[in-house]
């Protein structure tokens, strides 16, 4: 569990940092193994002792265990709550998948081998104008980025300039640089 502990941690720290330049203001968005939650200065705690309580009824009828340390998945914590899924906005949830994939590419890039490449698919529908914006304006320093969409309409004349622009219609490839 230490080394888990040990891998979300820096995780956790550039996902926050990466998450307040795509969401474009300060929110706390953190990670932890879920197991942290049982720990006496954790948001989640009572939260936690609930589930435990309860779980017993669960793990018979589903004829597993559902709470412990085999369980021991990362969880989010968005401005101190957890499983952010019903307090967020589709866009946020996006920004806050978007952060992740991001902090961990960022991690990868720190290793000697790097990456030179990030792939991004759709990534911008839900996000409003201004989150699309600064997504666009924190990947624009990355190494080789590959983004898909369907809509043109999300990317600015400024970010335009700095692609290849490959578009698709009709069954053919049609390709420019802009």
């Amino acid at each position: 569990m230490d080394e888990r502990r040990e891998t979300v941690q820096p995780l956790s720290e550039v996902c926050q940092d990466v998450f307040n330049e795509i969401y474009g203001q300060r929110r706390s968005l953190s990670l932890m193994c879920s197991n942290e939650i049982f720990k006496k200065d954790s948001p989640s705690r009572s939260l936690s002792k609930t589930s435990w309580k309860k779980g017993g009824a669960d793990e018979i009828e589903r004829g597993t265990s559902l709470i412990g340390p085999h369980r021991d998945d990362p969880t989010i914590l968005l401005g101190g709550k957890e499983g952010p899924r019903p307090y967020v906005s589709q866009g946020e949830q996006r920004a806050i998948s978007l952060a992740l994939r991001l902090a961990h590419y960022e991690l990868l890039c720190r290793d000697e081998h790097g990456m030179n490449l990030f792939l991004m698919d759709d990534a911008m529908s839900e996000m409003d104008e201004k989150r699309r914006d600064n997504l666009l304006n924190f990947i624009s320093g990355l190494k080789q980025t590959t983004i898909t969409s369907t809509n043109l309409y999300y990317f600015k004349d400024e970010h335009l300039k700095m692609t290849n622009l490959i578009e698709m219609g009709e069954g053919e490839r049609k390709s420019k640089a802009c």
